[in-house]
């Protein structure tokens, strides 16, 4: 009876143990996604950042432009 009982305890302890695996294992792809997600979200980033960059240039010219046609 006692082994039955053991056994009962271990095939319990087994299924926890698969549950958790799988647990871990969505939790590992939700990390993936979102590591990926950041990544696609800072390669917009930089994109962002430089074109302001471009645009400031551009912006600084259209001043200078200005101010010569205005003299």
């Amino acid at each position: 009876m006692d082994d039955l009982r053991n056994l009962e305890e271990v095939v319990e302890m087994l299924n926890a143990q698969e549950e958790m695996q799988e647990i871990l294992e969505n939790q590992q792809d939700e990390i993936e996604d979102l590591l990926k997600e950041n990544q696609r979200l800072t390669e917009q980033l930089d994109e962002s950042l430089s074109l302001n960059e471009q645009l400031t240039g551009q912006i600084g010219k259209l001043r200078l432009q200005i101010k010569e046609l205005q003299n």
